[in-house]
């Protein structure tokens, strides 16, 4: 914290994702000084126009704008990393030589695994922490049942949604799998990933995909079903010997359960609630339930494999990286 008791935090990239950050900031029960890094000045004057619509706390929760890295201070309590994952190992070792050493960074970090090696010899190096937005840990649903599927039992994940962007989330749903059995050494399939291969709304650069991926760990399974035009809605499905639960993540209802109290009940909790406790817990102790980004490089770097190996499938083209974030 700085020496005026207020704590200064540094958002990169205001897009749909940084914006809901924002959102999450502004609630803080905290002084805080945000400094909010976004190159685009049709996105900065939207936000602004948004923000002057928004209620929070002006004296406490105070914004300043950048167009550039370049421009910040050289200290910060925390930076919160939601650009796209182009280049973004670049832009946190520019943010580690000026003194920010406190992060937490969207998903998909980046885009190989040379580049997430670079990241972690980087965090070393400063002595910096990073921290990855794979926030389902968060949810206070997911934080209740957890104890109903302890490592005695193996468990069955089945995930199954639509058109939901299988590139971009199917990480949430491996990180939310590897913490229910507390082993991130989960090894992928993508041997049934759908063969036609979608553009990426964010990025001209980037790339969707659909279809399956099969989970292993141990004698615990994962399935992740994404079907292409298909609006269905998220069912997550988790069982083991004793207890089984089903969930439709966007309609918030609890389908069938065994083992459980029948007053159990789901909320989607979005970024902008999340962050705010994400935040709180790093500001205040220095750590949070998020996967360090030492504990997802195994997982990333199964994904970077399974579709960079589905686009020499089916485009016969060699990539160094995976076009996902």
């Amino acid at each position: 914290m700085s020496k005026s008791n207020t704590f200064s935090i540094v958002l990169v990239g205001c897009g749909n994702i940084g914006v809901r950050h924002l959102e999450g900031l502004l609630k803080l029960d905290k002084k805080i000084s945000i400094s909010i890094v976004e190159p685009n000045l049709t996105t900065q004057k939207s936000v602004q126009s948004y923000l002057s619509k928004f209620e929070y706390d002006e004296i406490s929760h105070t914004i300043n704008w950048y167009d550039s890295v370049k421009q910040l201070d050289s200290f910060s309590d925390l930076t919160i990393v939601a650009t796209t994952s182009i280049d973004r190992v670049d832009l946190i070792e520019k943010l580690l030589e000026k003194g920010h050493l406190r992060f937490l960074i969207e998903k998909i970090v980046c885009q190989s695994d040379t580049e997430y090696k670079q990241l972690l010899l980087n965090l070393e190096k400063y002595g910096a922490k990073g921290w990855i937005n794979t926030n389902r840990r968060y949810f206070s649903f997911y934080q209740k049942i957890k104890p109903f599927f302890s490592s005695e039992y193996p468990i069955t994940m089945k995930v199954t949604a639509g058109n939901k962007g299988l590139g971009s989330n199917a990480l949430h749903y491996v990180d939310l799998f590897n913490w229910f059995i507390e082993n991130t050494s989960t090894k992928l399939d993508g041997s049934k990933l759908h063969k036609k291969i979608f553009p990426n709304k964010r990025n001209p650069q980037l790339m969707e995909f659909a279809g399956i991926i099969n989970g292993i760990n141990g004698k615990s399974n994962l399935i992740i079903s994404f079907f292409p035009n298909d609006n269905s809605s998220i069912i997550v499905e988790i069982f083991n010997e004793k207890n089984c639960i089903s969930i439709d993540e966007i309609t918030e209802n609890i389908l069938s359960s065994l083992g459980f109290s029948s007053d159990l009940t789901f909320e989607y909790e979005h970024v902008s609630s999340l962050t705010t406790k994400i935040t709180n817990d790093i500001l205040t102790n220095d750590i949070c339930l998020l996967p360090s980004a030492e504990e997802l490089y195994f997982i990333h770097k199964e994904i970077f494999q399974i579709f960079n190996t589905h686009i020499k499938r089916i485009r016969n083209e060699d990539t160094k990286l995976c076009p996902i974030t």
